[in-house]
């Protein structure tokens, strides 16, 4: 699942993906959200379901904003992350 997305059409397919490879059990609940004009950071909590196997991974986004639009993104996983999808 990791890669370079780009644009709103990039990111819209990826979670597409998420949401086939998972059977549409993909869930991103947001626990909490730190932000300024610059950076943001969200944690989350994040369960699905997928050939038997059951996702309830904690991550943390951060966000580096310029002009109000998201200009890179980074999410830092558990290892239950790569363990699901793969």
């Amino acid at each position: 699942m990791s890669g370079d997305y780009s644009g709103k059409d990039e990111v819209l397919g990826f979670f597409g993906k998420l949401m086939g490879l998972s059977g549409g059990t993909f869930q991103l609940e947001v626990l909490d959200i730190l932000a300024n004009d610059e950076h943001g950071v969200t944690l989350t909590m994040e369960r699905g379901q997928r050939e038997g196997k059951t996702l309830e991974n904690r991550a943390v986004h951060v966000w580096d904003m310029q002009d109000r639009k998201c200009a890179q993104f980074r999410g830092y996983n558990e290892e239950a992350w790569d363990e699901f999808w793969s």
